[in-house]
């Protein structure tokens, strides 16, 4: 028990930082009022550098003024940096009480500063706050909760990378694990420390072999031990570590003579570490020491010097072991800790509520989509099915049309064959009938010959010009309403002239050799149609074979198809189109163009 308690003050050489209370200031007020007062106006960038120089000149009292004041000046207003700034002074308050002893005071000041730093955005000194409260833990032998807090600092100090107060972390833990014989883990994080440590730091090289020293112990190596522990006392000096570092190189020497059953060795070296801790006012790190010391002269029969140090022991132990104001300041961590953690829970528990009502919503919003992307399959179906039945339609239409188109052509050629023939046969006729008429008028009236011209000439039957002529300027009759219906049959049939931009019905007048009045009378009563009507019908048509011949037309636009056929505006082309033949141009052409693909697939 007594090793155990040289290895748990050791534990304390490592520590962080917290922000401190109003209390902590207020116990120097009276003595320092000056000094405070003359650093209250200053940044405190300028104040923790000043109160850094009086911590490393050991003027540790007025060091803990200038870190109070900046502690104190924690607000919600302040700037990010002035807030870190304030933790990093309960840091460096925390480190010089624990220097001084006063463990209770640098626990309270932690557990401060962890609310505080928990108010910053970045939680950059936390690592140090529990680091320094788990070497407090440690020393009150709640071992538990001191590699509780340890870890917890080293899983800050992952989250904001130092490799100086990792180092310290990790030596902690690892002296806390030999502490209570844990080799395997005290080996574990001690090669952690190696990994990070940085070999031109004096003191952790001391502390390097020092751990190593300590796990050997463990593992009952110890003459290798005194050597060691030798040159290690002499490296403190002359480093110039501190006395402490003097003191633990002689406590872990007589516990190594004291394994090897060395006890005159084991006694000088006990000694030299009280006497070496009590010149340099450290004793109270060495408590375990000192009951070595009563031990020894008890079993001594030496009672004046058990009593002597058996007095010496109870005082320290008791001044700094205040189990009381321990338990009142671990507590208030406890509290806050509870009073967090509800909060977190409570805070879990409405996220949980959160999380329910957001998969309730999600499961109607689901069943909304599916019922939704059910219905618009429905619908895309229905949809598909009519485009598949509707494509079907146009096509037959197209087919329809396209046979129509061939048909009508065979009926004009055959038309203009039979109408050719017609008028052969009809001039052949009357050259006949004027022959026979002739020879009649010679045989009846040979003898009046020449009186019967001058008299009774037969008047000459006029010609198709000589009628057309005629009704320009005369009432039309029926016959002239059949060479008029004729001639423009011609013009549409025979000529693309309707196919210009610019025709008119003058100009069809002006091809037909008549007049717009009778050119428009006869398209009324021949084809039941206004001029318009009547050249849309040849333009349409034109545009049919044009669409369906794809080897000249195939790289024609609508847009080109319907100039092409002399309309103006397409949109009139494709309004026109669809209302004649059902389809629109460019579906006509598509259609056009796969069944021209089909039919060269087949061949």
């Amino acid at each position: 028990m007594t090793n155990l308690i040289f290895r748990l003050c050791f534990a304390i050489l490592l520590v962080a930082s917290t922000p401190m209370n109003a209390a902590a200031s207020s116990a120097a007020h009276t003595k320092y009022s000056a000094l405070a007062k003359k650093y209250d106006k200053m940044p405190s960038e300028k104040i923790m550098a000043a109160a850094q120089k009086l911590a490393n000149a050991e003027d540790t009292d007025k060091a803990i003024v200038l870190y109070t004041l900046v502690g104190n000046r924690f607000n919600d207003d302040l700037p990010e940096k002035e807030k870190q700034q304030s933790v990093l002074a309960h840091v460096e308050a925390g480190k010089l009480y624990i220097n001084c002893g006063d463990y209770i005071k640098a626990l309270d000041i932690e557990v401060e500063g962890v609310k505080l730093s928990e108010q910053c955005k970045e939680q950059k000194y936390s690592s140090q706050l529990y680091n320094v409260i788990g070497s407090i833990y440690t020393y009150f032998l709640d071992y538990e909760k001191a590699i509780n807090y340890y870890k917890k600092a080293h899983e800050y100090c992952r989250k904001y990378p130092d490799k100086k107060i990792e180092y310290k972390i990790l030596a902690n833990l690892t002296n806390l694990y030999i502490n209570i014989n844990n080799i395997r883990e005290a080996k574990k994080y001690y090669e952690k420390t190696e990994r990070v440590r940085d070999r031109k730091e004096n003191l952790y090289t001391f502390m390097s072999s020092y751990m190593q020293g300590l796990i050997e112990i463990k593992e009952g190596i110890y003459p290798k031990q005194i050597n060691r522990y030798t040159q290690l006392a002499k490296y403190a000096k002359e480093k110039k570590l501190g006395p402490r570092f003097v003191c633990y190189a002689y406590q872990e020497m007589y516990i190594a003579y004291d394994r090897m059953h060395q006890p005159d060795s084991a006694r000088k070296y006990l000694h030299v570490c009280y006497d070496e801790a009590k010149k340099h006012n450290v004793l109270f790190r060495f408590i375990a020491t000192i009951k070595s010391l009563v031990n020894l002269y008890e079993e001594l029969g030496d009672t004046k010097n058990a009593n002597k140090y058996q007095s010496i022991y109870i005082n320290i132990k008791d001044s700094l072991q205040n189990t009381r104001q321990f338990d009142m300041t671990k507590n208030k961590l406890f509290l806050y800790e509870v009073e967090k953690t509800t909060k977190e829970i409570e805070a879990l528990h409405e996220k949980e509520q959160d999380r329910v009502r957001t998969i309730r919503v999600q499961w109607i919003v689901m069943g909304v989509v599916l019922l939704f992307t059910v219905c618009i399959a429905v619908f895309l179906t229905v949809v598909q099915k009519q485009k598949k039945q509707l494509h079907e339609s146009y096509h037959s239409l197209f087919r329809q049309n396209k046979d129509n188109l061939n048909m009508q052509k065979k009926l004009e050629q055959l038309y203009k064959d039979n109408t050719a023939e017609l008028n052969e046969k009809s001039e052949q006729i009357r050259k006949l009938q004027e022959e026979l008429s002739s020879k009649q008028e010679t045989e009846k009236q040979k003898e009046e010959k020449e009186q019967e011209k001058e008299k009774e000439e037969p008047k000459q039957k006029p010609t198709a010009d000589e009628t057309a002529e005629k009704y320009q300027t005369s009432n039309l009759n029926e016959e002239g309403r059949k060479i008029i219906e004729r001639r423009i049959i011609n013009v549409m049939e025979e000529t693309t002239e309707f196919c210009s931009t610019d025709f008119s019905l003058d100009r069809l007048a002006e091809l037909v050799g008549s007049n717009s009045k009778y050119v428009s009378q006869v398209i009324n009563d021949s084809f039941k149609k206004n001029f318009n009507a009547f050249i849309n019908t040849y333009r349409i048509q034109t545009a049919r074979e044009r669409l369906i011949d794809v080897e000249n037309y195939g790289n024609f636009t609508i847009k080109g198809i319907s100039e092409s056929v002399g309309f103006k505006s397409p949109t009139t082309f494709i309004n026109v189109f669809k209302k004649m033949v059902g389809l629109t141009p460019s579906m006509y052409q598509n259609m056009a163009r796969k069944d021209e693909d089909s039919q060269e697939t087949a061949v």
